[in-house]
């Protein structure tokens, strides 16, 4: 049984649909976002509707909480058999919405932007909270392999800026800056791998379906052409190599690359910033005229990547390359708040 709950935002049309992609119940909205307290019946953009395939949807409370209990009736109707259950969270994205009870917990925050974010993220550890104690009820915490990732790091600047702070990342959502990229990413399996055990060196999200393939049971062969692999041994001690020697990323008007602790910026109005990330993690030193074959190699190497890629079928739009251009030359927060 395959369940997807919350956030869809891989297409409107119908055969975008989660039960046309291998899902076999949905709960949530199709697009990108979502008010936390309103859904009409007839509603549209961020008040449509909240589309149920197994029931008649309920009137939403505040949607945090409601993906939260789906999520915890999901798993109670599943618990006999094998699931894989997608929970795709909206907060704490735009708009920037909390409940009052959270609100007053984070009072000796001034700034409200800021103030109505952590109520947001307070909310939502709640109901991943709620998910886990969940599986602890129905006696599936042991065997159960469970997985919090975010999906790009935080917007921090206006105009889409959500309260968050990045530091000690240089950069923010729709940057390749570590602001952009770099995100929580966490495994949770009792009965296989132990608290605290962490890796030290390059994972993507990439590496989650041959995980989940093997550990199920799956083989995956160099025919598939995965470009993530399987990071349970590295977690497990099972292998001393490391998951990925180098990465690449492309979006909107930029590009990059990870060699290493080396990574290479390409943006099309200046010339390419390399860092060493290890030194460097805030990416405030630019070296790359200091290592010119180091930087002419790797640029040469992202672009081999590059030419190689499928030609995708959506683009942004064009004002959308202006505006993340903008975001490389924007000064960052570095240091977090100490009021929070």
């Amino acid at each position: 049984m395959d369940g997807l709950i919350g956030m869809w935002h891989l297409g409107e049309p119908p055969h975008f649909h989660p039960l046309k992609r291998g899902f076999d119940e949905f709960w949530g909205f199709l697009g990108g976002a979502h008010d936390y307290f309103v859904a009409e019946p007839d509603g549209e953009g961020m008040e449509c509707p909240i589309e149920c395939t197994y029931k008649i949807p309920e009137p939403i409370t505040y949607i945090t909480d409601d993906i939260g209990n789906e999520c915890a009736d999901f798993i109670r109707r599943h618990s006999n058999k094998p699931f894989f259950l997608f929970v795709s969270f909206n907060a704490p994205s735009s708009p920037m919405q909390a409940i009052e009870d959270d609100l007053r917990l984070f009072n000796n925050i001034e700034d409200e932007l800021r103030r109505t974010y952590c109520a947001m993220v307070y909310r939502l550890d709640q109901n991943v909270g709620k998910i886990l104690n969940t599986l602890k009820e129905e006696g599936l915490e042991h065997n159960t392999l469970v997985v919090f990732i975010s999906d790009n790091g935080g917007p921090s600047i206006s105009p889409i800026s959500n309260g968050s702070v990045n530091a000690p990342l240089r950069g923010q959502k729709t940057t390749l800056l570590e602001g952009g990229i770099r995100v929580p990413f966490i495994f949770r399996w009792p009965s296989k791998l132990n608290a605290g055990t962490r890796i030290y060196d390059l994972v993507v999200s990439l590496d989650i379906c041959p995980t989940f393939i093997e550990a199920a049971g799956g083989i995956i062969s160099d025919e598939d052409n995965y470009r993530g692999v399987n990071i349970i041994p590295f977690l497990t001690g099972q292998t001393d190599k490391i998951p990925h020697v180098s990465m690449e990323w492309r979006y909107t008007v930029g590009a990059a690359i990870r060699d290493g602790d080396w990574k290479l910026i390409r943006l099309p109005d200046r010339l390419p910033m390399l860092y060493h990330i290890s030194n460097d993690i805030s990416e405030q030193n630019d070296v790359a005229l200091q290592n010119l074959e180091r930087t002419k190699a790797m640029l040469k190497r992202l672009g081999s990547w590059e030419v190689q890629l499928p030609h995708p079928a959506f683009h942004e739009p064009a004002d959308w390359r202006i505006r993340h251009l903008g975001f490389y030359s924007k000064e960052y927060q570095i240091v977090q708040p100490e009021q929070d």
